[in-house]
């Protein structure tokens, strides 16, 4: 695995003795999750409206009570329906907690579970704890419940371990953290198909296919993304602009409005 795209620690866990991150998402409109990777197991259940989640290039339908299960390292997107508003809640379950109550790296591996009831339910339990994490006894509640989630999936949902990471994979993923870390700097399709040492079709093809959107959207929406940050922190639009790796102001707003639906001029610090 070429380093970790994503590291949960540094966001907010629900406290030192519950490493878990739970939180609930909405995709809709111009809204999307780029394709990322990290090292922690993380499990989605879909609350209302429809979509479909890609998991190693492979896609799975995404409905009302489905149960996606990531395992560590596996590249990783939600899209959501053309016109329809997806929810889902999200628990991140640090890789140490499972290692501690028994559960190997090479057991992190679980099929979906998009008929199962009694997963949903289990699911149910440790949002509602969750939710109650101000109530007494709520560490030992919400450590409990968890547990009874990752049993239960380990025990019913168990799937053939090990990363679907291709050569192509690997070499996408390579590219994708030199993008994270460079964006800010001229990036052409060659130069990327010269990082992954792939002929410029083959690299096309393959990026795409892992990642679910082409390299050109795949760059543009990374910058974007971090062009978003540093306007709603009041930097202007011009200067946000050549920071983010365009050299026309023209096409980034252009580009801003394709994906995000609104021009930059009209993000708020």
């Amino acid at each position: 695995m070429n380093g970790m795209y994503e590291k949960h620690g540094n966001r907010n866990y629900l406290g030192r003795s519950l490493p878990f991150i739970f939180h609930n998402d909405m995709l809709s409109g111009n809204k999307e999750m780029l394709a990322h990777w990290h090292e922690n197991p993380e499990f989605l259940l879909c609350r209302s409206g429809k979509g479909q989640v890609l998991i190693a290039s492979d896609w799975h339908s995404f409905e009302k009570g489905t149960l996606i299960c990531v395992p560590p390292g596996e590249l990783h997107r939600v899209v959501h329906n053309a016109d329809e508003t997806l929810r889902y809640d999200c628990l991140i379950v640090d890789v140490s907690f499972c290692n501690e109550n028994g559960l190997t790296d090479t057991q992190m591996h679980f099929a979906a579970a998009p008929d199962d009831s009694i997963a949903a339910a289990r699911f149910d339990d440790v949002a509602a704890a969750c939710a109650a994490i101000d109530t007494p006894f709520a560490v030992l509640h919400i450590r409990a419940a968890v547990l009874q989630f990752l049993l239960y999936i380990a025990q019913h949902h168990a799937a053939p371990a090990g990363i679907k990471n291709d050569s192509a994979t690997a070499e996408v993923k390579k590219v994708m953290l030199y993008v994270k870390n460079h964006y800010a700097d001229p990036i052409t399709l060659t130069q990327a198909a010269e990082i992954a040492g792939f002929s410029l079709y083959y690299f096309s093809h393959e990026f795409k296919r892992v990642t679910g959107v082409s390299f050109l959207h795949y760059l543009n929406s990374v910058r974007i993304e971090r062009a978003t940050t540093l306007l709603r922190e009041g930097v202007g639009v011009t200067e946000t602009c050549f920071q983010c790796g365009f050299h026309d102001l023209s096409y980034f707003s252009r580009t801003y409005k394709n994906l995000t639906g609104t021009v930059p001029s009209r993000v708020q610090p």
